[in-house]
């Protein structure tokens, strides 16, 4: 933390004065105010003593100054909850601050054995600068509350502060912590590891709290220590297998481990996701295989190992990704089949690279068209597509273009969740938006709130969803019944604007102020890096990179381009344009990959995830572009 000039030239000018004549006269005052203090933690006068005692050191960062003024009386003995400002030193010898700690010390003690836990814990946090200390004697006592309210602001791990919340009974400031600095399994476990009950409680409300985002995998993962049947964990498993692709291969065997019994009932499925299939199989197969050689070895997983090393091998012989030796060893390991260790072939070389395939050139004549305007489009496992239709509400799509299912929800923008089992739908109403929330598993939806919004992020991981208004930059809370921002910041000039951008748990935002416009890089919800704009040779642009790739890179902003409708989609490596009726992929700093051409299209949504770019214009078509192996993986009409 820097220091500012007027404080510099402060500490600079005490400098001088004490060593001046006067820093002698200085000296008796402050050697006086000392003796009669210590006299009063001698006498038991510990009230007095403790509203006249002097901090001993800063927080070790360098910004506590010099000082002059004689310290004064304090007129209470309450705590700091918020992160300590930096104050003034006086020069006391050694010999003084060992008795001046020693005298805090035994204040504290003596104070802690008459049951006066908080002027105790005001000793160690306020005086001696022990912060653990204090929280370690206010949890002994049960005063987990203050305990918490003193360990947050501090940035002191984040598991504590989650289990000091959790015992206090505040589950909701508890998971407000865990969702900002994701430390979950931080604070289940030092629950656990000390034998307390109640990590088993708090591994439930997180299982449950990850179901209520969507995220079944992850839900069924936190609860399987405590119960691999029953309700709920059958009940997520049920929903993410109804949700299809790679979370559907991973329950299925999770169900199997906890029910071999349901061997019968799974193996349609499990023979479903390894037969030759779309082109999503291959990542179903892969996740499928992962889980099963991930579990204890049973005669149920043992017989799917089988079929599924058929599966791997064929997918290997079409450089399928992530498809490995290693991964087949593993697989003929878990088998423990003595014929399929001798009869284990060897394994295709990598077919030729597409890194050097031509750039894509695809047009769609004006006449290629369907029946209603596409406001937004975004992919799902299993190549499913959902799609906003503006006031007609939203649409989820099968692969060949049938509607499985309508949602009467406006729709202009759609907020997707990483996992894909949530939705949020926006729909504008003048100056403010209204906002549904959407259950793509049960394909419904309902009307949450009105809000005002200037910018958001396009996508969230089924909890926290990143919107700016005006000056505050906010990530709101979308499990709750209301808006509700679990954590926000605001920008310090009334003229600042905000544009966000996501990546994961990293996002950055466009700052602009009049003229200037910075870049701020988080991680998490920690600020780690300010980039201002750079004015020579670039045009003007909000687009930046969720996340500099190198510390050295400026951020991506869009070059030689000035257009009304420009708009830009960034994801990883890869960023799209979309400019009149054109789109352009590129990787960034690198080779050009696709140039898509919609006649007729005035406007177009552009999501990028991973290799894959889905479109939705204002000509009713919808396509999903594979740039890894160029070319169209969906191309649909709406009807």
């Amino acid at each position: 933390m820097k220091t500012s000039l007027l404080a510099r030239l402060r500490s600079k000018l005490a400098e001088v004065l004490w060593m001046s004549r006067l820093g002698s006269v200085l000296g008796r005052r402050h050697a006086e105010y000392l003796r009669n203090m210590l006299e009063l933690f001698d006498r038991g006068e510990l009230d007095e003593a403790l509203r006249r005692a002097i901090p001993l050191g800063g927080d070790g960062d360098g910004t506590a100054r010099l000082g002059v003024t004689m310290p004064r009386r304090r007129d209470n003995l309450n705590l700091t909850f918020g992160a300590r400002r930096a104050g003034s030193v006086i020069p006391v010898a050694d010999m003084a601050m060992d008795m001046l700690r020693q005298r805090y010390r035994d204040a504290a003690a003596r104070l802690e054995r008459e049951g006066r836990i908080d002027e105790a814990a005001f000793a160690f946090a306020e005086l001696l600068n022990d912060v653990d200390a204090a929280i370690a004697l206010l949890e002994r006592h049960g005063h987990y509350a203050i305990a918490a309210r003193l360990a947050e602001p501090r940035d002191l791990n984040a598991g504590l502060v989650v289990r000091l919340w959790f015992l206090a009974g505040e589950q909701q400031r508890a998971i407000d912590v865990v969702r900002t600095r994701r430390a979950w399994a931080p604070a289940v476990l030092q629950l656990e590891r000390s034998n307390d009950a109640r990590g088993a409680a708090l591994r439930m409300l997180w299982a449950d709290h990850l179901a209520d985002t969507g995220d079944f995998v992850a839900a069924v993962e936190a609860a399987w220590p405590v119960t691999k049947v029953g309700a709920p964990v059958d009940a997520w498993i049920e929903c993410g297998i109804a949700a299809g692709g790679t979370v559907a291969a991973r329950l299925i065997v999770k169900k199997l481990v906890g029910a071999p019994t349901k061997f019968a009932e799974v193996m349609p499925s499990v023979q479903a996701i390894l037969a030759p299939s779309e082109p999503d199989g291959p990542r179903q197969r892969i996740a499928l295989i992962g889980e099963l050689v991930a579990s204890p070895p049973s005669p149920e997983l043992q017989t799917i190992a089988r079929p599924a090393l058929r599966a791997l091998l064929r997918d290997c012989g079409t450089d399928a990704d992530a498809t490995t030796s290693e991964l087949v060893d593993r697989l003929v390991r878990f088998a423990d089949d003595a014929a399929l260790r001798a009869d284990r072939p060897t394994l295709p070389g990598p077919s030729k690279s597409h890194a050097d395939a031509p750039a894509l050139s695809l047009r769609w004549p004006a006449s290629d068209a369907g029946a209603l305007p596409v406001c937004d489009a975004a992919l799902l496992s299993g190549d499913r597509l959902v799609v906003a239709l503006g006031e007609l509400g939203v649409r989820i799509l099968a692969r060949d273009g049938r509607t499985l299912a309508h949602i009467d929800q406006p729709a202009a923008r759609l907020v997707v969740a990483d996992h894909g089992a949530r939705a949020l739908a926006i729909a504008p109403r003048g100056q403010v938006h209204r906002i549904a929330r959407l259950d793509l598993v049960e394909r419904r939806g309902a009307h949450w709130c009105d809000a005002e919004l200037d910018h958001t992020a396009s996508t969230y991981d089924g909890d926290l969803w990143l919107v700016t208004r005006g000056r505050k930059v906010l990530a709101i809370d979308t499990t709750a019944s209301r808006w509700r921002a679990a954590w926000g910041i605001e920008l310090d000039h009334p003229h600042a604007r905000a544009t966000v951008r996501r990546d994961g748990d990293r996002f950055a935002l466009g700052v602009h102020d009049g003229d200037d416009l910075e870049h701020w890089y988080y991680e998490g919800f920690t600020l780690r890096a300010r980039k201002p704009w750079q004015r020579s040779g670039v045009a003007r642009s909000e687009h930046v990179t969720p996340w500099p790739r190198h510390k050295d890179e400026l951020p991506f902003v869009v070059r030689d381009i000035e257009h009304p409708s420009l708009a830009v989609e960034i994801a990883g490596d890869l960023a799209a344009t979309h400019v009149a009726a054109h789109v352009s992929v590129c990787k960034l700093g690198g080779r050009a990959l696709a140039a898509l051409s919609l006649e007729g299209a005035a406007t177009a949504s552009m999501r990028l995830s991973g290799t894959l770019l889905t479109i939705g214009d204002d000509r009713g078509r919808v396509l999903v572009i594979d740039l890894a192996r160029p070319g169209v993986r969906l191309d649909l009409r709406t009807a």
